[in-house]
């Protein structure tokens, strides 16, 4: 028998060795000429994407690759809220006042690039760089459309577009963070909204530092029957799109979609009502390639390893976060109406090469320019009230899952 080093041992295996040893670095390694990149950097989001007036819940703008620059507003106006006059009243003077609300969306350029180590050292390996540059980079790409779509929800702007102009960033709102305006918490720790950005972030904090790992605080069926609840009260638009005709769609972490299929509520319902086969009953499918997990009480729940728990890790030096570091278990599931969150590209990705150090090396970019904002519209008067009916965030202590 030959030891790993080339050494010669004596055979204890009770099996039989081919009649002639060789020292193992004579032995040939095959290799595989396909290389297998990783499949889930995709956006799994792109079905929640929809054109203006779709009623999807993420909404696709083109109006900067029609003109030039960084900013984009969008106006809405919101529903008349008077009673009028019966009979033969005066009607003079008594006229409703229509104030029309705008957000702003802002850009930024989003890069990244990789680079070969040399001539040499490509042709000792068996992989082609330049081939497979390109599919890593938009692989890269889709990630960071979901990685900044779900921090767009929680602060209000792409970490990239928020983050102060040091970093490349354009500083919005102080490089602060903008908490989503309805904020609940599993367990009744709902935090107390202020106006004030800082102290409302401070409420989150505290409400999901009191959440412990009790089932009260899980995610749970009662808790989606709950945010569809909110969701009709808030008046936030159900999705007018994508077969789901007056639902709403839920993020998760996979942990909280642990939780869901754990509970004897969600499976009863899926053994009495869902179908008899297993293709189409959800307690056999699972998760779906695109994320979907199941839907209960309208609510779409699809699950993403991007959402982000109470110590989001910073993209950049100054992100803004909303940190709880009481405990990394709590995790902050989304749900979106419809028109939550608005998105535009300025230029399709697209690639550029450059040869480096006399062409020995070669580079690979992948350059983006994108901006995504949260619809909470803004009332063009001198009372600026926010008008921010979109989505609710939803907080739950959701720890690893064990086998018990």
């Amino acid at each position: 028998m030959a030891y790993p080093d080339g050494t010669l041992g004596t055979n204890t295996s009770g099996h039989s060795e081919p009649g002639q040893t060789y020292n193992r670095a004579l032995v040939k390694t095959l290799i595989e000429k396909k290389t297998h990149h990783e499949y889930l950097n995709k956006f799994y989001f792109k079905k929640l994407v929809g054109a203006d007036g779709s009623g999807a819940p993420i909404i696709k703008k083109d109006n900067f690759k029609k003109d030039k620059g960084d900013t984009f507003r969008m106006h809405m106006l919101p529903q008349l809220t008077g009673s009028g006059k019966p009979g033969d009243l005066t009607l003079i003077q008594s006229e409703e006042s229509v104030i029309p609300y705008y957000v702003d969306m802002y850009i930024n350029q989003l890069r990244h690039a990789v680079r070969s180590d040399g001539r040499m050292s490509d042709q000792r390996g068996e992989i082609d760089f330049i081939q497979e540059a390109r599919p890593l980079l938009t692989n890269w790409v889709a990630k960071q459309l979901e990685v900044n779509m779900i921090r767009t929800a929680i602060n209000g702007w792409p970490a990239f577009i928020q983050c102060s102009t040091t970093y490349g960033g354009l500083n919005v709102n102080s490089a602060a963070p903008r908490p989503a305006r309805y904020w609940y918490i599993a367990g009744g720790n709902d935090p107390t909204h202020s106006a004030t950005d800082a102290t409302y972030v401070n409420n989150v904090a505290a409400g999901e530092t009191a959440l412990e790992n009790v089932e009260t605080d899980w995610l749970k069926p009662t808790d989606l029957e709950f945010l569809a609840y909110k969701a009709r009260t808030l008046n936030i638009p159900p999705i007018q799109t994508l077969g789901m005709r007056g639902g709403y769609v839920l993020l998760v972490h996979p942990n909280q979609t642990y939780q869901l299929r754990k509970n004897s509520t969600w499976f009863n319902a899926m053994q009495n009502a869902g179908p008899r086969d297993e293709k189409g009953n959800l307690i056999f499918a699972g998760v779906g390639a695109d994320g979907y997990v199941l839907s209960y009480a309208g609510i779409h729940v699809f699950e993403s390893n991007e959402i982000l728990n109470s110590q989001p890790s910073a993209l950049y030096t100054d992100d803004a976060q909303i940190d709880d570091a009481a405990d990394t278990n709590v995790y902050r599931a989304i749900m979106l109406g419809g028109n939550a969150i608005a998105w535009s590209e300025a230029k399709t990705p697209f690639f550029t090469t450059e040869d480096i150090d006399y062409a020995n090396q070669t580079g690979v970019a992948i350059n983006t320019m994108f901006g995504m904002g949260r619809t909470d519209y803004k009332s063009d008067d001198s009372n600026a009230t926010i008008y921010a009916r979109n989505l609710i965030v939803y907080s739950t202590y959701s720890p690893e899952g064990t086998t018990a």
